[in-house]
């Protein structure tokens, strides 16, 4: 969180139908444009460590490939 922030809406990225992966790509210039977009708007913060942010979203979607792919294994068997 943003030090100079007091809630926690204050510093926050909006991702409204966006695809985070598309064709197993990750889309790295949509979510990075996203997170620095949430800096403009009125009492907003960007935030302070993108890469950390971006990280953590990547290994969110591996995590739902993975378990995805486990589901589909299940019901081949």
């Amino acid at each position: 969180m943003h030090p100079d922030a007091v809630e926690s809406w204050q510093e926050g990225a909006s991702f409204v139908s966006t695809f985070l992966v598309r064709d197993g790509e990750f889309n790295l210039p949509e979510v990075t444009r996203i997170f620095e977009a949430a800096g403009s708007y009125s009492d907003c913060l960007a935030s302070r460590q993108l890469d950390i942010n971006i990280s953590d979203l990547k290994a969110q979607c591996s995590a739902c490939a993975v378990g995805s792919a486990q589901i589909e294994e299940l019901f081949e068997e």
